[in-house]
């Protein structure tokens, strides 16, 4: 599976590096939320400039886990996902 919008959700199961996800505009992320396989598993999302980091998640368990942070509705122009490892992100829009 290939990083892909689903209606209000957008799917990211591969990093980006330093190109920028096709972004809807004027897009609210709701939440997002975060699978991680152990503890190998990490997502950072940063803006145009990757070292701004906007949010990192990872799993402190050996053993799967689902992380979810609400944020009710940020405006977000453009995003990156430089680091994915062993999981697969969800970001909900509003």
């Amino acid at each position: 599976m290939a990083n892909q919008i689903l209606g209000n959700v957008y799917i990211i199961d591969a990093n980006s590096a330093n190109v920028a996800f096709p972004w809807l505009a004027n897009s609210y992320v709701e939440g997002v939320a975060f699978w991680g396989a152990d503890t190998t598993s990490v997502v950072q999302f940063t803006f145009a400039n990757t070292s701004n980091v906007w949010l990192r998640l990872d799993n402190p368990n050996q053993f799967e886990a689902t992380q979810y942070v609400h944020f009710g509705g940020v405006r977000i122009d453009e995003l990156k996902v430089p680091t994915l490892t062993a999981g697969t992100a969800w970001i909900y829009l509003k």
